[in-house]
């Protein structure tokens, strides 16, 4: 039997999942879609790195713990939740950047900053939990999780976002059949391919130059500028969703009580989850601040 802890989170990740989809689907055909391909994406691509890295790799590799639902296949041990949280997060990040009309070269930046936010409080508790354990970690990292880590988890959401967004304004505008539902799929080789190479640039250029905590400062602290940049004239009167909103503050707040019930786990986690938490949730609510709901107009 798995302990308390990792069922509990395997739990929480499908109402979330639950949450958001229900949430896709009163959107429209295209944000459900979306949502099932983040699915499938998610979990396929985390088989393979796991068929392909592990025990004996030379570099960094991570292995997941004890979990309830499992993909048991070989080298693979694949907890399902994994996927389930992957197609929250990506929905909830990209949605929300979607309403923010922003220019099209800042959305994708937007939409990976704001998964970021959310894993920065994940993986850390993981690895404080035994949900999944990091191997061979340099001597810099974040409370036990390599900083290129982070660097993936922004370039996943912001090239499958980004192609996904290129390929519905593409083919709404030509008027293609059907593109709410072949879109999501047709946008995975194309960020499949962006990631493989920028992260060969990143292994073989950035970090042996600057290092990996420089590699990740450079990164995001582009990032970072351009968001601040895009967000001073994004859109802030779209009706809130609750749903969307609500997902970081409950990611976030699940973590602190996963954390607060295993103290002494690192403590200073207690600091680092509520301040994602408060980030998360400002940023998550921007496309909705200028309305009454959150004026206090009647």
């Amino acid at each position: 039997m798995p302990p308390i802890a990792n069922i509990a989170v395997e739990l929480f990740a499908a109402a979330c999942c639950g949450m958001c989809w229900i949430d896709a689907w009163r959107q429209g055909r295209r944000w459900l879609a979306l949502c099932v391909v983040a699915l499938g994406f998610s979990l396929g691509a985390e088989a393979f790195y796991l068929a392909t890295e592990g025990p004996g790799s030379p570099g960094v590799y991570y292995e997941y713990g004890d979990f309830l639902a499992v993909i048991d296949a070989g080298p693979v041990h694949l907890p399902i939740w994994i996927g389930l949280g992957w197609s929250s997060i990506l929905y909830a990040s990209i949605w929300t950047v979607d309403q923010l009309a922003q220019r099209w070269w800042i959305r994708p930046i937007t939409a990976g900053l704001l998964a970021v936010d959310i894993d920065l409080s994940l993986d850390p508790l993981a690895e404080q939990l035994g949900w999944w354990t990091w191997h061979q970690v340099g001597e810099v990292h974040y409370f036990g999780v390599p900083f290129d880590n982070f660097v993936g988890w922004w370039m996943i959401v912001a090239f499958f976002g980004g192609a996904w967004w290129a390929l519905g304004d593409l083919a709404a505008r030509r008027g293609w059949r059907g593109w709410e539902l072949w879109t999501p799929v047709a946008a995975i080789p194309i960020a499949l391919g962006l990631i493989a190479a920028c992260q060969w640039l990143l292994v073989h250029a950035v970090y042996p130059a600057v290092g990996e905590p420089g590699g990740f400062l450079l990164v995001f602290g582009s990032a970072l500028l351009s968001v601040a940049f895009g967000l001073k004239g994004a859109r802030r009167d779209h009706p809130p969703n609750l749903a969307v909103m609500g997902l970081p503050v409950l990611f976030h707040g699940f973590l602190l009580a996963m954390l607060v019930l295993h103290l002494p786990a690192n403590a200073a986690l207690v600091v680092a989850i509520p301040a994602h938490l408060v980030l998360g949730a400002i940023v998550f609510a921007w496309p909705s601040l200028d309305t009454a709901a959150f004026r206090g107009r009647p």
